[in-house]
């Protein structure tokens, strides 16, 4: 009855001359999960996932998030599960093309919204759903080097270190093909069974978030900060520290005591007035300081370079 619905809708956007990408990509899950179309994945994981998303239908080559309210996402919602590729001038999810560099955070906001113009559903990662992947990602024992939540490091990938939760790629350098070959360290699995890859490193990714004052600023020093020492006291005097336009839920790892050596990344904040186009995850020459929690706000929106990819959403 679900698919005859869909087949129905798709008929009248048709009709209409108005078919979008959404629309092919939802009926083609109806039928087939699997398989590669455009830019999507071989062997596909779009279609309906379970575990917390009442059957929400994902396009093919993303994955299902669960809402967490606690970062304001109130609702479920689909991610890449690999950093886009350009398929065409437009992002593709395809594993064996090299990820999309060289992109500005204003032109990977554009084209993530040109995959479906007529209704805007997909759309560049905000910060909260980088958030809620970051925190369910971080609770989940299989993404920890001791199997259990908050012990040992959580992975980050291809950063340019060798580690139980960090690797080198062909010294430094992109990481990218079947997903079956790449190293595990890459890949994060969510409480639903999804899995996303490169989150944590390979490339920093922007999000759609920007914040050029009033940051959780560190008035004296602009570099990388720990998340664990924000707001212990050696900072306390210096830091804008905690403020309404950058509240813990925007940034604080759950088990933020730990440090860099566990996986938690760290903060560069730029100057007040400047910058604030946000990147997240690292990069494959970030080495140790690679993680899912890395926050970059020292950035203008019109910067691109080889080291900065994205990813989009998709939301039912």
């Amino acid at each position: 009855m679900k698919t005859k619905y869909i087949l129905l809708l798709a008929l009248i956007f048709s009709l209409m001359g108005c078919q979008s990408k959404e629309a092919s990509d939802i009926i083609k899950n109806t039928g087939d999960t699997g398989g590669a179309s455009g830019g999507g994945t071989t062997g596909g994981s779009g279609g309906t996932a379970g575990g917390g998303g009442g059957g929400v239908s994902c396009p093919s080559g993303y994955v299902l998030v669960p809402a967490n309210a606690a970062v304001d996402v109130a609702s479920p919602f689909c991610v890449m599960e690999v950093e886009a590729r350009n398929n065409g001038g437009l992002p593709g999810t395809n594993p064996l093309s090299s990820p999309w560099t060289n992109i500005t955070q204003t032109a990977a906001r554009a084209a993530c919204d040109a995959l479906d113009p007529v209704t805007h559903k997909y759309a560049l990662i905000s910060n909260p759903e980088w958030m809620a992947l970051a925190r369910n990602i971080e609770a989940q024992g299989e993404n920890w080097s001791s199997g259990i939540a908050g012990s040992g490091c959580l992975k980050a990938g291809n950063s340019g270190a060798d580690t139980l939760c960090l690797y080198n790629h062909n010294t430094f350098t992109i990481d990218f093909g079947a997903l079956s070959s790449r190293n595990s360290k890459a890949s994060h699995v969510l409480s639903n069974g999804s899995v996303v890859w490169d989150l944590g490193a390979n490339l920093q990714e922007w999000v759609d978030w920007n914040v050029p004052n009033n940051k959780l600023y560190l008035s004296d020093y602009a570099g990388p900060v720990h998340w664990a020492t924000i707001g212990y006291s050696d900072l306390g005097a210096r830091g804008v520290f905690p403020n309404n336009v950058m509240p813990v839920k925007t940034w604080r790892p759950t088990y933020y005591t730990l440090d860099i050596d566990e996986g938690m990344s760290d903060y560069v904040s730029g100057y007040e007035g400047t910058g604030g186009a946000a990147l997240r995850g690292a990069h494959y020459a970030f080495q140790f300081r690679a993680g899912i929690y890395h926050l970059d706000l020292g950035n203008e929106p019109s910067i691109s370079d080889a080291y900065r990819g994205f990813r989009c959403t998709y939301h039912p």
